[in-house]
């Protein structure tokens, strides 16, 4: 009896979110059936806003960090499944919305679909997620030991000279995708511990924040990508909302920030894309020289017009729903792909270190080409993620989008798991949290998401296993002392 009240209990604790999930996929996949596509993005984008916000805001007072891998997942898909299909349903008026050119354009009928199928993926990503996640911790975790910020800090360096010149690590195959995380890591995991644990003054720690954000957000202006120039503010975010006192700034930071991604980030990018990139210019100098030139022909004052035009692009670039409605319309011509476009995990999971010349596992080029935008893959300038629920559907259909989400979910959770709840004490475990909770959102296929686990799994592992052999060596010696704990709240 006990044990069948244990099981009853945990089903409760771990799945309970899921049955608030499960219930909004299946109110939106009943407006699908009964109702016209529009009226089903119009109604799926209120509900999901309200729900994923909800479930969001849940996840966060259950977590000690109020990040965490799912509460970011709902907070970032408020705006993909709910304000984007809300906005697109209601605002466009054709029949069809444009899809990466006016040659792909997406029937809104596929869209719902798509949106519904997408839906459904989350539910099991999110499924899979809970079984293996770490339970939040209620006591004190370990405390910081004398060496915390050297650690943090070589983790920053690393990550500072791999955004520099990322060709240093190469031969490092898959594993070095971890170190694209280093630096946004380890300047998350400094700005949420509290500066009298690591026996800092109030200038030397808004010093090092302030110094270790510059050298963030000169490291991801290489990436030539709008959302990780944005995660170069997100341990500034973080500060804020991890301290009680601090939490009303938030809510204006975030009109801030959001408003210097429209009048800023968004139009520099993109007009950096269409600029050719003159010869022996990096990414990074093109974009200054880019935003130098942006900054010196545009008025003083950004006109409504344009901050409307941003906002349009802004909701159709976050509805992940639009490639998966393209591919429900491929499979509606075609039929099933049964693993014809995922034959690259034959290779995926040979490491380049034994074959150097590995073809590149990402599948964006060839996606792009296979959308008419280049003649061959290699002339491909232009990455387009088909999702990972694309790729599973446009393989498998439905069920193996729910079996190959699951799955996703089971791994993510485990990860989560091995970073534990609340790693703040350890900086190596605090970049596999951060790994874990950017990975939730940015699932651009599905083969390359399974060999990132595997690959994450491995590296980390070996890193938790060396750490622990310097932390036992360092007892024996006495070169590591701990100090004081860190407290966390109370788990509800």
């Amino acid at each position: 009896m006990y044990k069948h009240l244990g099981v009853r209990k945990w089903l409760i604790g771990r799945l309970g979110e899921v049955r608030i999930h499960a219930a909004l996929a299946l109110v939106i996949l009943i407006t699908f059936v009964l109702s016209q596509p529009r009226t089903t993005l119009v109604v799926g984008g209120i509900l999901c806003f309200v729900t994923y916000g909800y479930l969001g805001f849940r996840e966060a007072r259950k977590t000690p960090l109020w990040l965490s891998p799912l509460s970011f997942y709902f907070f970032w898909y408020c705006v993909g499944m709910g304000a984007s299909p809300f906005y697109i349903g209601l605002i466009t008026s054709d029949d069809s919305v444009r899809f990466v050119s006016d040659s792909t354009m997406v029937p809104i009928a596929d869209l719902a679909a798509g949106y519904v199928v997408f839906l459904c993926g989350s539910l099991a990503l999110h499924l899979g997620v809970q079984i293996f996640r770490p339970i939040s911790p209620s006591q004190e975790t370990e405390g910081l030991g004398k060496n915390f910020l050297k650690l943090l800090g070589a983790v920053w360096v690393v990550g500072l000279i791999f955004q520099i010149n990322p060709s240093l690590f190469s031969f490092l195959g898959g594993t070095a995708k971890i170190l694209a995380v280093a630096l946004l890591g380890s300047v998350c995991g400094f700005a949420i511990v509290e500066r009298q644990r690591m026996g800092l003054s109030r200038l030397g720690f808004f010093t090092i924040l302030l110094l270790g954000t510059t050298g963030l957000f000169f490291g991801n202006l290489a990436s030539d990508s709008k959302t990780y120039i944005m995660f170069s503010f997100l341990p500034l975010f973080w500060f804020f909302l991890i301290r009680r006192r601090l939490r009303v700034w938030v809510p204006p930071l975030a009109l801030v920030l959001g408003l210097f991604y429209l009048a800023t980030v968004a139009p520099v990018i993109q007009t950096a894309r269409m600029r050719p990139v003159e010869v022996g210019t990096s990414t990074r100098e093109h974009l200054i020289e880019t935003f130098d030139n942006w900054r010196r022909e545009t008025p003083a004052e950004i006109s409504g017009s344009f901050l409307g035009d941003q906002l349009d692009r802004f909701f159709q670039r976050q509805f992940d729903a639009v490639p998966v409605g393209f591919l429900v319309g491929e499979v509606e011509r075609s039929g099933l792909m049964l693993g014809e476009t995922m034959k690259y995990a034959g290779y995926a999971f040979v490491p380049r270190l034994i074959w150097p010349d590995k073809p590149t596992v990402t599948r964006g080029g060839w996606f792009s080409t296979y959308l008419g935008l280049y003649d061959v893959e290699a002339e491909a300038t232009t990455a387009i993620g088909m999702t990972a629920v694309g790729e599973l559907y446009w393989n498998f259909g439905i069920l193996g989008v729910l079996i190959g989400m699951c799955l996703m979910g089971c791994g993510l959770g485990y990860l989560w798991s091995l970073a534990t709840a609340d790693p703040r004490a350890k900086p190596i475990h605090m970049l596999l949290y951060v790994t874990v909770m950017l990975a939730m959102p940015d699932m651009a296929e599905a083969v390359t998401i399974f060999v990132s686990l595997v690959v994450a799994f491995l590296t980390f592992k070996a890193a938790f296993f060396f750490m622990d052999v310097l932390s036992l060596v360092g007892r024996k010696t006495g070169a590591l002392t701990p100090t004081s704990p860190i407290r966390t709240r109370q788990s509800s």
